[in-house]
């Protein structure tokens, strides 16, 4: 396992500095970033990503159902990421990694 955090860890391509993430048999498996006043009134929460590979039809077939709270953001070295809600208050994300 290795981590890459603001200080650039052992990896030498953290993508985002601010944020940190965990990795095995070098593929990233987790992450945390640092939350500020661009959040709005979100809690601080743990998240579970879904990796899919044809990322605008996936997100269109959730939102058949699902509340978007952040549509089509790509962070630089992870990937493209939507964050939603399903009709029963689950959060949930859906995410392209870089280079799928």
């Amino acid at each position: 396992m290795s981590v890459c955090n603001d200080s650039g860890g052992p990896s030498s391509n953290c993508g985002n500095p601010s944020s940190t993430t965990v990795s095995v048999n070098g593929r990233p498996r987790g992450g945390l970033l640092p939350m500020d006043e661009n959040w709005g009134p979100v809690s601080p929460y743990w998240g579970i990503y879904l990796m899919v590979v044809d990322f605008e039809a996936m997100t269109a077939k959730a939102s058949l159902g699902a509340t978007s709270r952040m549509e089509n953001h790509k962070a630089s070295g992870v990937g493209q990421f939507s964050m939603m809600v399903d009709p029963q208050g689950a959060a949930f994300s859906m995410i392209r990694p870089v280079g799928m």
